[in-house]
């Protein structure tokens, strides 16, 4: 018996040192205790997450309502900065490593074939966020609910941080959605910043909606956020498409990060488009040429090659941007420039062609050309075969004559050729012959300079002639007589800059050699070519101009007949008409056919002087040749009968260039400037009365673009020739510039805003004296074109769908941190705090 007492207390004693030990350890698998510890630091979070696993696997809810726990206490101190963000993040972690670890287990569980039943897709999606969904649902509950929010900006900063970052663990939650969106519109940015990361997690097109809305947001890391988180697909393209222009760096690369984890949506991007993108290789910021360059390099691993990457640019529309996109990857990949440059431009055999065919179209010519220019100088020599390049520049320019559906693309392979040509090294006297006869007949044959009316008196429009054959060929020239466009001007050097100007004025003079005249015509010896011409037009616009009063009259007399019912005059009237407008037609026919042939060689000629007056660095006061064509060539060109308004506005910009020159030829000409610049005040009005694309409406562009290079002359000349304009003619420059018509006012904005950087002393020593209404005027409407917000004339598809998306979300309730103001008498009421 004492021996079985004895046993029974030691059983005993066991079992109340158990019961103890169960409750110590009970007590330390408390999951708030875990946490308390895990957040003050006592516990490592390696170690913390584990023992909150296996605790989740005993008693998932005793998990889960810790954590709300909290959770309540974070939201409630999120005042304490630092430690109430890593509190919030350590139980997002939490919550995202229970849920990976079920998901896993489950995972697992199929695999070995435990298949207790069968569970559809929503279960499942709801087992593996067993943890998160019911935390965000409390989180959410925290935060206010819909369309309802904390007071305090720290309150509803750490709710949005909880809530973005367990909504991309928790799939299609509406209200976690609803409420990122309405904390996208908070008035706080680092509010709306963290919603924008938030939404970018969630794959539903509200979402994509409002991050397209927030991709013009006033701060610039909701922007930067909003286009890193926006996919790429046709409905978003044209939205981050607009983010290319950003005035902010990091949203430019942001853009560029996108594109290169989405290698595939290059085939969403347009043609001009992926050629501005592909410019970004060329920013002006580190950053962005490096983001610029990932979405090259994964462009071009994706199409499989530079060249099928830049064949889908669009390089023909604006050749600028063309150039600066095949220089950017001429740069990037200079191995594959050397490849295809021997291939276009250096000695292959028939067999290395074969093997490294190219694609068709301007990209290989382009690349080609600008990887020869971006290479060293002895590899250059290597690579380029001169000889063979004239000679295929002699074939180009024989098609590029021809009149047909392909003479666009011959005129741009020219081109391409002879920038070639102007960067080869000609060392030979053969060959120096051989490209200054090319160069010679470029200057005859080549097509003239397609710039658009509308452009003239531009910077764009300068720079488009400045690429043309023409000056091309002038470039060429002086080059082969040894002359480049920026060097000290010795005696040497003018002499040969005399020579070329002369070898160029003789090749023009042959141009316009008297016309053989017959017999008996007088009155015609001595006249140029286009003088001949000129008097004929004239002569036909006087019989073409009394066939339609007589084509009229008759019109009148047949009416006439026909209401006094004598219908046999009707019909002589009539037959009348028919050879009258019979004549009237031919007359017509025979005028314009004179007209294209007299355009035609006055438009060579001035497009070559203009070239020489562009590219010759020669003192023209010392080039007897050069200075020769302003009175032998230009000036009776001006005086011509019947000249057309293409002509004209060539004529003017010549005598433009020759003021910008020479100071004493702009203060000659200086009347003739104020009076073509004034002149817009007899057409202001007209644009709206004359339809586009009518005779009319050309001849309006005519005065506007004459116009627009006489303001340019006029600064320019204000600006360089200080010394022969006196100050009431430079300050005449600036009131002429002010004082044009409202809707001519474009014409005048970059001359007279260089006038005023440069002389703007002028303006205002003199307006303290006697008040410049006229500038002082232009001053208050330049300030506000330049802060004038100017709408798009028509909308996209994707811009009127984010529009509507944000009526809709600000259509009901107004929710608290929308920074628009209210209109009086519709104040909603005050959110209802939680």
């Amino acid at each position: 018996q004492d021996s079985g007492g004895r046993g029974l207390a030691k059983r005993s004693s066991c079992l109340i040192v158990d019961k103890a030990a169960m409750s110590g350890k009970d007590a330390e698998m408390n999951p708030a205790k875990v946490l308390e510890q895990c957040i003050s630091g006592e516990v490592p979070e390696a170690n913390a997450l584990p023992q909150l696993l296996h605790m989740h696997k005993n008693n998932s809810r005793a998990v889960v309502a810790a954590l709300s726990e909290k959770a309540t206490a974070v939201v409630q101190q999120s005042d304490a900065g630092q430690a109430a963000t890593r509190a919030g993040a350590f139980l997002v972690n939490v919550a995202t490593f229970l849920d990976k670890q079920k998901g896993e287990a489950g995972a697992q569980d199929k695999t070995r074939g435990n298949k207790k039943g069968k569970s559809n897709a929503a279960e499942s999606a709801a087992a593996l966020s067993e943890v998160s969904r019911p935390l965000l649902d409390h989180i959410l509950l925290l935060s206010g609910g819909k369309n309802r929010g904390a007071k305090d900006k720290a309150t509803r900063a750490q709710s949005c941080t909880l809530v973005a970052s367990l909504a991309a663990q928790v799939p299609e939650h509406r209200v976690a959605e609803d409420k990122l969106m309405e904390f996208a519109l908070d008035k706080v940015p680092s509010i709306r910043e963290k919603a924008v990361r938030g939404l970018a997690g969630l794959n539903s097109s509200t979402a994509e909606m409002a991050l397209m809305a927030r991709t013009v947001d006033p701060c610039t890391a909701v922007r930067a956020s909003a286009v890193r988180g926006l996919r790429v697909s046709p409905s978003t393209a044209a939205t981050l498409l607009e983010r290319i222009d950003d005035v902010e760096a990091c949203v430019r690369a942001q853009l560029f990060m996108r594109l290169s984890e989405q290698p595939a949506a290059v085939a969403e991007l347009g043609p001009a488009a992926l050629a501005r993108l592909i410019a970004g290789l060329s920013d002006r910021t580190p950053s962005v040429r490096t983001a610029a360059g990932r979405a090259v390099d994964a462009w071009s691993e994706h199409l499989g090659g530079v060249l099928s990457l830049l064949g889908r640019c669009d390089l023909t529309s604006d050749e600028a941007l063309g150039e600066v996109a095949a220089a950017a990857l001429a740069a990037r990949f200079p191995e594959e420039g050397l490849r295809v440059a021997k291939l276009w431009l250096g000695q292959t055999t028939g067999k290395d062609k074969k093997a490294g065919a190219l694609p068709d179209g301007p990209a290989p010519v382009l690349f080609a050309r600008l990887a020869l220019a971006a290479m060293p100088e002895a590899t250059r020599e290597e690579v380029l075969d001169v000889p063979s390049l004239v000679h295929r520049t002699h074939a180009a320019l024989k098609a590029a004559e021809k009149s047909d559906a392909n003479s666009h693309w011959q005129e741009y392979l020219l081109r391409q050729l002879l920038h070639v040509v102007a960067l080869a090294d000609i060392c030979d006297e053969g060959l120096r012959r051989q490209v200054g006869s090319l160069a010679e007949a470029v200057l005859c044959k080549a097509p003239l300079p397609r710039t658009p009316i509308t452009e003239m008196g531009t910077t764009e429009g300068t720079c488009r002639m400045a690429q043309s054959a023409i000056d091309l060929g002038i470039v060429i020239l002086r080059k082969v007589n040894g002359l480049v466009r920026f060097q000290a001007i010795t005696a040497k050097h003018q002499a040969v800059e005399a020579r070329c100007s002369t070898r160029v004025v003789l090749l023009v003079s042959e141009m316009c050699m008297p016309f053989e005249t017959a017999a008996g015509d007088e009155g015609a010896e001595g006249q140029t070519f286009t003088t001949r011409l000129s008097l004929q037009i004239q002569e036909l616009n006087g019989k073409i101009e009394q066939r339609q009063q007589t084509k009229d009259s008759i019109d009148a007399s047949k009416k006439k007949a026909l209401v006094a019912e004598d219908y046999i005059q009707a019909q002589k009237l009539k037959e009348q008409a028919r050879k009258n407008d019979k004549e009237l037609d031919t007359l017509q026919s025979e005028r314009q056919r004179l007209v294209k042939e007299r355009d035609t060689v006055c438009l060579r000629v001035l497009a070559i002087v203009s070239a020489l007056l562009r590219w010759s660095n020669s003192e023209i006061r010392k080039d007897p040749a050069l200075l020769g064509t302003l009175d032998q060539i230009l000036l009776p060109l001006v005086a011509l009968p019947a000249l057309s308004k293409e002509v004209e506005v060539a004529v003017v910009n010549a005598i433009c260039l020759f003021c910008v020159r020479d100071g004493g030829v702009a203060k000659g000409h200086w009347s003739l400037l104020l009076t073509l610049l004034r002149g817009l005040q007899d057409v202001e009005g007209d644009d709206a009365k004359l339809v586009p694309g009518s005779e009319g409406h050309f001849k309006l562009q005519c005065d506007r673009a004459r116009a627009a290079v006489a303001a340019r002359a006029l600064a320019d000349c204000a600006r360089l020739h200080g010394g022969f304009l006196d100050r009431e003619e430079v300050l005449s420059a600036a009131s002429a510039l002010a004082a044009v018509p409202f809707s001519s006012r474009q014409v005048v904005i970059e001359p007279l805003c260089g006038w005023l950087l440069s002389l703007g002393h002028i303006f205002f020593e003199e307006h303290l004296k006697v008040p410049v209404m006229e500038v002082q005027w232009a001053l208050g409407w330049m300030l506000v074109e330049a802060f004038k917000q100017r709408r798009q004339p028509e909308e996209s598809e994707v811009e009127g769908k984010r529009l509507q998306a944000e009526l809709a979300m600000s259509a009901g309730q107004k929710k608290r941190g929308l920074s628009w103001v209210t209109r009086p008498g519709e104040a909603p009421p005050e959110p209802k705090q939680p």
